[in-house]
């Protein structure tokens, strides 16, 4: 099935697209009301080439922390696995879902970090929707928050969320948590 490009960007947006089977696509967006799908794959594409790692390479390195029992990353870096209430659907169509779990990795060393972690467990993992007052929680590096379905956007669509959402996997920031190279 092939989808316009101008169609998955309006899916990809805070509340999805116009059509009521996507409105759950997701509250906050996949990507920012402004920001371009072409322009920020095509960044990831770059940063992935000189880092050296395939999108299959990394996809595979997170699944191996989904289905594995590690909690601590390279000695500083911490995950925690949570259930969500419901299960996050692919923008694409493809019927592929994040199995209604996303996990934080976060640097046990650095305050913001875990008083991010404790303010996100009293409010029962709500977090904030909007890009500036997630970002505003951190002077530098935010905790990186991994959906279930980002294996499948990484290796099935070369997406790692927009700029402006709280849900990206910055790739070079994740090569530096899981210390996959």
């Amino acid at each position: 099935m092939s989808i316009a490009l101008n169609e998955i960007e309006e899916r990809l947006k805070p509340f999805g697209h116009a059509d009521t089977k996507w409105h759950d696509c997701s509250i906050s967006g996949f990507i920012g009301e402004n920001e371009s799908l072409s322009e920020i794959i095509c960044e990831d594409k770059l940063t992935l080439q000189r880092i050296g790692i395939s999108y299959n390479d990394f996809a595979s390195s997170i699944n191996e922390i989904i289905y594995s029992d590690k909690v601590m990353l390279q000695e500083r870096y911490r995950i925690l696995r949570e259930n969500t209430c419901g299960e996050q659907r692919c923008p694409w169509g493809d019927d592929a879902t994040d199995l209604a779990y996303y996990m934080i990795l976060y640097d046990i060393f650095n305050y913001e970090h875990k008083n991010f972690v404790n303010l996100w467990k009293k409010s029962y993992g709500l977090l904030p929707n909007k890009f500036e007052t997630f970002n505003n929680l951190f002077c530098e590096e935010p905790v990186i928050i991994i959906s279930g379905i980002m294996p499948h956007l990484i290796s099935e669509h070369m997406f790692f969320q927009g700029k402006e959402s709280i849900y990206r996997i910055d790739p070079e920031q994740l090569v530096r948590y899981l210390g996959i190279l």
